[in-house]
């Protein structure tokens, strides 16, 4: 994948060489917050892209009829995704284009493109690639593929690694070749929740002042509301508040990480043979359990997996065909069986297992048991 600033407001990408995307009248900060994830090249696309972003001040419309609060709407022309619920900044995706060369236009100031990597994927499948929501590294002379669920424990498995000196290929989407013999990762930030950082302390130096102020302030809360229920206070006014909110806090128990830092330099960029797959289960038992399995059977749990990860693009796309029912697109409507049939043939016969572990879990303990299976 390359990422090329041709001028000053125009930014090229090109993956794998299979879909070409160009940023038109886009600022430095937008290049900042909406392309960061991809690496700078000097190269051009050399070819037309397959779609095209464009940033304008504002999209004009009349007549709006919403969908949702703050989710949808559609003009006489036009429909629009509503990408910042406090300044209402649209998004203009042609849904009926996907899959042909296409426009989509973004109100400057918006912070990401929405469903642009939904979109992607799906030009990749047009090619005959294949996205699945996995991570992957390269460890001992093998590639390894680790899918699953979400919190199913992909990046514990990646981490786990990375602390015995793995390679990075990809972490949440991994693409891999029509006939599965290769993958190729993006480099896009890794998720570190806080209860993972005791695990992989000697990948991560330092964590950031904001950071640790915000984790001690969810603890402070925690702390305090354990309190609150044991004096039986909790079903009162503010304290019930209190309650309903710190799952919502606890979302924020995170940081983010590029793959260099983490991995200390150590990236696979291009194409990774692929020589194992394992499917990550979290389970209520303290035992972690490796057993090998038939491919088919991860190949038929993933299908729903990747149909779970697409589901925020369908709600948007029933959405455009509610605004717009003469306007239809058959290779939408046919892009999980196409998904499917891809995946499958990709992955039939590779060397499988299936990993069962308690979350959260020791790394250390999951890397053993993982290792001494594969190495087996």
């Amino acid at each position: 994948m390359e990422y090329s600033l041709i001028q000053e407001n125009k930014v090229e990408i090109d993956i794998y060489g299979v879909v070409g995307i160009r940023f038109e009248n886009i600022s430095k900060n937008e290049v900042n917050s909406v392309v960061n994830n991809f690496p700078i090249s000097k190269s051009e696309l050399g070819r037309e892209p397959d779609i095209i972003v464009r940033f304008v001040d504002r999209l004009k419309s009349s007549g709006l009829i919403f969908l949702g609060l703050d989710f949808a709407a559609f003009d006489k022309d036009n429909f629009y995704l509503i990408s910042d619920s406090q300044e209402r900044k649209k998004v203009s995706i042609p849904f009926d284009k996907i899959g042909q060369k296409m426009e989509i236009i973004c109100e400057k100031g918006i912070k990401s493109v929405p469903l642009l990597n939904h979109i992607i994927n799906f030009y990749l499948i047009k090619n005959n690639f294949i996205p699945i929501h996995s991570s992957g590294f390269y460890f001992d002379r093998k590639g390894i593929l680790v899918m699953g669920w979400t919190k199913g424990g992909k990046t514990e498995t990646l981490l786990s690694f990375a602390n015995h000196g793995a390679e990075y290929v990809g972490d949440e989407w991994v693409v891999l070749s029509k006939d599965g013999s290769e993958m190729y990762g993006l480099p896009v930030p890794v998720t570190i929740w806080k209860w993972q950082l005791a695990y992989i302390k000697n990948l991560i130096n330092n964590v950031g002042l904001s950071n640790k102020a915000v984790f001690a302030s969810i603890s402070m809360l925690e702390s305090v509301y354990k309190v609150i229920g044991k004096l039986r206070l909790d079903k009162i006014s503010p304290f019930k508040f209190l309650g309903q909110g710190l799952p919502y806090a606890k979302k924020l128990l995170k940081l983010r990480k590029s793959p260099e830092e983490l991995f200390k330099g150590k990236i696979r960029n291009g194409k990774t043979n692929l020589d194992v797959i394992v499917l990550a289960l979290s389970h209520e038992s303290n035992e972690i359990t490796v057993r090998k399995c038939e491919a088919e059977e991860i190949v038929n749990r993933m299908i729903h997996s990747n149909d779970y990860e697409q589901l925020p693009f369908f709600e948007f796309y029933k959405a455009f065909q509610y605004a717009f029912p003469e306007k239809d697109n058959e290779f939408l409507n046919n892009i999980r069986n196409t998904h499917a049939t891809l995946l499958r043939k990709a992955l039939e016969g590779k060397n499988s297992f299936k990993m069962s572990h308690p979350y959260p879990v020791s790394f250390e303990v999951l890397f053993s048991e993982l290792n001494s299976a594969l190495s087996h």
